[in-house]
């Protein structure tokens, strides 16, 4: 069995695949498995991996056209290795993120998603990157996430036995990665940031009135669930049970951390984002 199984979710997405997958395939890290998910694609992505890319390690899966958040859990539900890594089809793995991130896991046996920080570039343009305008956090981070999403899909890894039974919700045409970071947060998984941009993000150009009217739509319904994960964990609070006195406990420390951070009115948490994905 491979030690990580990367999942590459495609959708008419040949122009790009070829950087993407080659990225994950020359790692400094072998032992790994692709998990290429093929969308319905109706462009040349399957002609594209039968012809360039013949690698053993490929393990190419052709689906009906689902959508994102449905080719990701089939890929979660395919993935045979120990760790579970996310790449979109259109992203860029700088060649030691694997290995990277293997020797976290290793070095901090509690951690159970791993993920690093990224650098953007637009279209082709390699040479003009832009670093991620976002406030990296580790550990506990349910009352971070609540207020939005830091973290890029393209760059976690964790351990399949952890995600396994979370899903992406596939009703979600935006925001699916905040949602699926809010449900491991609530089960109080812990998360560690490797300060370093081992993932390179591509910015296509979009019909933005579309796009942003959908985009406002998923966060609305995500950032109402956030509110409903953090009043869980107040509802369970209490000191007549083991639970509630946990519950109690998790509530104080995160709301003192978030105190010592001065979460969220500090301007490191408040950078303009740049750009959406």
């Amino acid at each position: 069995m491979p030690k990580v199984s990367v999942i590459l979710p495609a959708y008419n997405c040949a122009k790009y695949l070829s950087d993407s997958l080659s990225s994950v395939l020359s790692q400094t890290f072998g032992d790994l498995e692709v998990v290429l998910v093929d969308d319905g694609s109706t462009d040349a992505t399957e002609a594209l991996v039968a012809e360039r890319f013949r690698d053993p390690r490929i393990r190419y899966i052709k689906q009906e056209h689902l959508g994102l958040s449905y080719s990701r859990n089939h890929g979660i539900d395919k993935a045979m290795g120990e760790l579970v890594a996310f790449i979109d089809a259109d992203d860029i793995f700088l060649n030691n993120k694997i290995e990277r991130q293997v020797l976290a896991f290793e070095r901090h046996m509690g951690t159970e998603v791993v993920y690093t920080s990224e650098k953007y570039f637009y279209g082709g343009n390699k040479d003009a990157l832009v670093e991620s305008p976002h406030e990296k956090l580790s550990g506990d981070l349910l009352f971070f996430l609540k207020r939005s999403n830091f973290i890029h899909i393209s760059t976690v890894m964790a351990r399949r036995s952890t995600v396994k039974d979370i899903r992406f919700d596939p009703a979600l045409k935006s925001h699916e990665d905040w949602d699926f970071f809010l449900k491991l947060s609530a089960q109080g998984r812990r998360f560690f940031c490797l300060p370093e941009a081992l993932s390179l993000i591509r910015i296509r150009q979009k019909s933005m009135t579309a796009e942003s009217s959908v985009m406002d739509s998923s966060r609305a319904i995500v950032g109402e669930r956030a509110k409903e994960l953090w009043n869980d964990l107040k509802r369970g609070i209490g000191m007549a049970s083991h639970e509630g006195i946990s519950s109690l406990s998790r509530y104080l420390w995160l709301k003192a951390r978030a105190g010592l951070l001065n979460f969220p009115n500090a301007p490191r948490f408040n950078r303009p984002t740049l750009f959406n994905k």
